[in-house]
């Protein structure tokens, strides 16, 4: 019996004198990255040439509604265009000029997949993020009883914003929208509030 104690203590503590025994960790060694797909290397001289016309074509988008700068902002970003870049920011200031009377689904949603997307690269300010969080909001109280949606959102007060967030949380909210229905909106509509669920919107899964 003493023999053992004496082996498990010296397990425990290490050689007489000396440090305790320190577990050996075999690393695994980590696999090398794959390789990058050879398709892209065939596609992407058509992916510049595409940016470079939007690039282009800024000041025309500009002068359009606002949907145009959010789908065309997106593609940029998706392309791979940095979120700092000068026509990143030019259609992101066309989005905010337009946002306060912003009442259509196609110009709500557009809006928000643009400002969804911004959002990974450059994490959105206070100001952007309560607008985005508005433009959900409008387009939420647009759907139809049957969850479906039309043209149109509704533009809502800062206390009407308020209510309706409450609404959302309690589950007491009731769609009283357009009587127009629209499955394209629709797509576009439940893309964008999904989204915008980073903002604070209250949307169930």
């Amino acid at each position: 019996v003493l023999v053992l104690a004496w082996f498990f203590t010296a397990k425990a503590t290490g050689p007489a004198n000396g440090p305790p025994e320190r577990p050996i960790v075999e690393e695994i060694p980590k696999e090398p990255p794959p390789p990058p797909d050879p398709r892209i290397a065939i596609v992407q001289p058509s992916v510049d040439k595409g940016v470079a016309f939007i690039k282009a074509n800024v000041p025309q988008i500009a002068s359009q509604r606002a949907a145009y700068a959010g789908l065309n902002g997106l593609t940029l970003l998706e392309c791979g265009v940095p979120a700092d870049d000068p026509a990143i920011l030019r259609l992101a200031e066309v989005i905010r000029k337009a946002a306060p009377g912003m009442n259509q689904i196609y110009d709500l949603s557009a809006s928000l997949f643009f400002l969804n997307r911004w959002d990974e690269g450059r994490p959105l300010n206070d100001a952007d993020r309560a607008m985005a969080r508005s433009l959900a909001l409008r387009i939420i109280a647009g759907q139809r009883g049957d969850g479906i949606w039309g043209y149109g959102g509704v533009a809502l007060s800062a206390e009407q914003e308020a209510k309706l967030v409450i609404s959302l949380k309690g589950g007491t909210h009731k769609p009283t929208g357009s009587p127009v229905a629209s499955m394209s909106n629709t797509q576009f509509a439940m893309l964008a509030i999904w989204g915008s669920r980073k903002h604070g919107v209250p949307v169930r899964d």
